[in-house]
């Protein structure tokens, strides 16, 4: 305000920010942000009050501040140093987290492979970054104010850099992967680094204005380690450092989605090891090379790299190990080692989106636009009529109690796993129940798995098809056979029932994350006891949460004895043991009010979690085994049992509820059709045997990841849209799956069925992504929206 030249633009800036304060007290944005191209121009919007400040710092100092070429930064030997320190202390934390635990198993030969392209590739990416500054600086000083033009090549390099970072690591965690999220990307970056620039073009004014000032920069300077530094205090750096790259995944791995968090705390850790050896080396005084040698160094890395790369085929023969499959030993470590994998996805080619038309490129695309689908367009609900007519039918009706245990691992109770010691009262259930072996959920994720049980059927990528209710199978069902219903009202639910004064709701004001299996249980207890319609049958649906990665968030700090649970994650396993706990007390309630025969019980989960496999932790995304596989206990009155076929070695999936209760209510035959769920139950084989197909379409409910389940639950195929690559798992031997390579006509078959099944789901919906335009300002706006929509869901579902 007291610069003469600035003076107008800063008294506009105030100005304009308090009329923009004023009318957003009275019409807040976010709460009514628009589902179109306006909530896009918003997010660019939201941007320009640091751009205008930027201008202000530019026009303030841009001339008066003293210019001089600094000596040359970040030479070669510290930049190599750093990347030799960063690939032996993230194979370190590697080896402590997942080898030494047992987690994880690699051979010597794997590790040594493992490590020697770790550090290669952060080689690689530091050598890159100092070739790009010696060229910036090499470029500048062909011109006359050289400082100058050297401070905006190496701004627009950081802009460069930070596009990369959130275009390829940021956005991509939360499938924003487009030509939004390039362009917003790019907006972002230029924004942040040309506010940040404007500071430090301001920095000398700073530090000499007075001694408070002169003092304080002094200090600052102080806490950083230096060459003259004693040992002992370079070596707390160190330990600082690796303390920081150790705790911090491990402290946010259970809840971070996709890993954002991690590979993020990873580039800190990049940071600080920059800046403690660029401090503590001696300056070294760097010759100055000329543009096409430059030029000529950098190609003959990067040639040299693809070298490398192309050359992963060849390395099983020479350190004469057959079984080495060196492309998957690197993906696995990437999830392993966050360094790596974060050094791995800036190495890889950029995507010119739009620029191919192969089979592959094109099938990636159709899946992109058929995913987290924005409101509105062409899709309408569908009529799921799993039976031609529905009417109540005859006779007395058994109960119906459905548990959807959130993120409940098959492995973690004891029917599918003999090490389990910590639900006795779960298998007693399942020795008195109906274990379908082979069980997985239709999608790795609540946000389409809960919806896909209710409905029985596959669902269109998107939240959700409105109104729901012609869709809403089990509704249908409960609604005409007049049962009593107590429904845990989850926000998902909230969104898919139709709301109904007959409808008691368990759980009423309780936070989603605040759903406990032992109080819900207690409070259906009651509810059930006082009970007016004694009459009337009963349908209970809850989806408790105790076991979610954010419920035990909560729960971190609680004592266990990790002894007792020896070769489980502790705090899962000591949650479990409260459920079967709750669950055997809530079993003995019916038997004692002679509701058990009577009754059809089904214990399940809606999907798994990962705990460590592979470097994954959660959900997220991801589809692995361990995510898709679910335990399935159906508990059937012995009277209506005895006259029913099932096998529970076949293929089951949570969709095959609903159309199980149909059939078990007498409603059938039930439809057949691959997007719907079948009855487990049936009157024989050869019915049962009609409804089996030879894969499965499954998917992420949150991300733009597809796989088929094949080979009666023996295979699984994942393709990921995102990072444009697929894999393939042989789940015969072990839970997790093992990976193995896919022969390039198994790639494509799976491809294929993944492509149909979901072009069957589109067109069953009425839904045509072709009429999208993927360059469309409309079309970028809903992607946009959606972005920001899904965020927030790491920390909901």
């Amino acid at each position: 305000m007291r610069r003469a030249n600035t003076r107008s633009l800063a008294r506009s800036f105030i100005v304009v920010n308090l009329l923009a304060c004023v009318s957003l007290s009275f019409h807040p944005l976010l709460p009514n942000l628009p589902e179109d191209e306006r909530s896009f121009i918003w997010g660019i919007v939201s941007l320009f009050p640091l751009l205008w400040v930027a201008a202000i710092d530019y026009k303030s100092r841009w001339k008066e501040r003293a210019w001089v070429m600094e000596a040359s930064s970040l030479p070669c030997p510290i930049l190599l140093l750093t990347s030799l320190f960063l690939s032996l202390l993230y194979f370190v934390i590697f080896y402590l987290r997942y080898i030494a635990s047992g987690i994880a198993s690699f051979s010597r030969t794997e590790m040594l492979v493992v490590l020697m392209w770790s550090i290669t590739s952060h080689l690689l990416v530091f050598g890159t970054i100092f070739l790009v500054l010696r060229l910036l600086r090499a470029t500048a000083c062909r011109f006359r104010a050289s400082a100058k033009a050297w401070f905006l090549l190496r701004s627009a390099a950081l802009a460069l850099l930070g596009m990369t970072v959130l275009s390829k690591i940021v956005l991509n965690a939360v499938s924003f992967n487009d030509l939004t999220a390039d362009f917003y990307a790019a907006s972002l970056s230029f924004v942040l680094i040309t506010f940040l620039s404007g500071l430090v073009i301001g920095l000398d004014r700073f530090a000499h204005a007075d001694e408070s000032s002169r003092l304080a920069v002094s200090r600052l300077k102080q806490l950083l380690p230096a060459q003259e530094a004693l040992l002992s205090v370079k070596l707390l750096w160190l330990a600082l450092i690796s303390l920081i790259a150790y705790l911090i995944p491990v402290e946010i791995a259970s809840t971070d989605w996709d890993s954002l968090l991690q590979k993020l705390s990873a580039l800190l850790v990049w940071a600080l090891a920059t800046l403690f050896f660029s401090r503590i080396m001696p300056s070294i005084k760097m010759k100055r090379q000329s543009l096409a040698l430059l030029l000529l160094v950098a190609t003959t890395g990067v040639c040299g790299f693809k070298f490398l790369d192309n050359s992963r085929a060849k390395i099983p023969a020479l350190l004469h190990d057959g079984h080495l499959d060196v492309p998957i030993l690197l993906e696995q470590y990437a999830s392993y080692d966050i360094s790596y994998g974060v050094a791995r996805k800036i190495l890889s080619p950029a995507e010119v989106r739009g620029a191919e038309t192969s089979a592959e490129k094109l099938f990636y695309d159709y899946l992109g636009r058929s995913t987290n689908i924005p409101p509105g367009g062409s899709a309408a609900p569908a009529p799921i009529n799993l039976v031609p007519a529905l009417e109540q039918s005859s006779g007395k009706k058994p109960n119906i109690f459905i548990f959807v245990v959130d993120s409940l691992r098959q492995d973690y109770v004891s029917p599918y796993n003999s090490k389990v010691k910590f639900t006795p009262s779960i298998e007693r259930f399942a020795r008195e129940s109906v274990v379908m072996k082979n069980a997985f959920t239709r999608y790795g994720g609540t946000a389409l798995s809960e919806p896909a049980l209710w409905a029985g059927a596959m669902q269109l990528h998107m939240r959700y098809v409105h109104p729901f209710y012609p869709m809403n199978s089990l509704q249908h069902l409960i609604e005409a056979e007049r049962y009593k219903p107590f429904i845990t009202v989850d926000p998902i639910l909230s969104e898919i029932l139709r709301p109904s004064s007959d409808i008691v709701e368990l759980d009423r004001g309780a936070y989603w994350e605040e759903y406990d299996f032992s109080r819900t249980l207690t409070e259906l207890q009651s509810k059930l006891d006082e009970r007016d319609e004694t009459g009337r049958p009963i349908f209970v649906y809850t989806q408790p949460q105790n076991v979610h990665m954010a419920a035990l968030q909560r729960h971190a700090g609680k004592l266990i004895s990790s002894s007792v649970y020896s070769g489980f994650d502790a705090q899962h396993a000591d949650e479990i043991a409260r459920i079967d706990d709750s669950f055997g007390k809530f079993i003995q309630y019916l038997k004692r009010n002679n509701l058990y025969d009577d009754s059809i019980i089904v214990l399940t989960s809606d999907h798994g979690d990962s705990l460590g496999e592979e470097g994954h932790w959660g959900h997220s995304t991801y589809i692995y085994p361990e995510v898709m596989r679910i335990p399935l206990i159906i508990h059937l009155p012995p009277a209506l049992q005895k006259n029913l076929f099932y096998n529970t070695e076949n293929v089951a999936f949570s969709t095959d509820i609903t159309p199980s209760l149909y059939y078990l209510l007498g409603h059938s035959p039930v439809a057949r059709n691959e997007l719907f769920g079948r009855p487990l139950f049936t009157e024989s084989a050869e019915e049962q045997s009609q409804y089996l197909q030879e894969s499965y379409l499954v998917a992420s409910s949150y991300g733009a990841v597809y796989g088929t389940i094949s080979d009666n639950g023996r295979s699984l195929f994942i393709a990921d849209v995102g990072n444009q690559k697929s894999c393939f798992y042989d789940m015969s031997q072990s839970y997790a799956g093992t990976r193995r390579s896919v022969p390039e006509s198994i790639r494509a078959q799976e491809e294929q069925r993944i492509l149909m099944g979901v072009k069957a789901i589109n067109k069953f919906y009425r839904f045509q992504p072709d009429e999208r335009n993927e360059f469309s300002l409309k079309q970028l706006a809903q992607t946009a929206t959606l972005y920001y929509q899904f965020l927030p869901l790491p920390h909901n579902f």
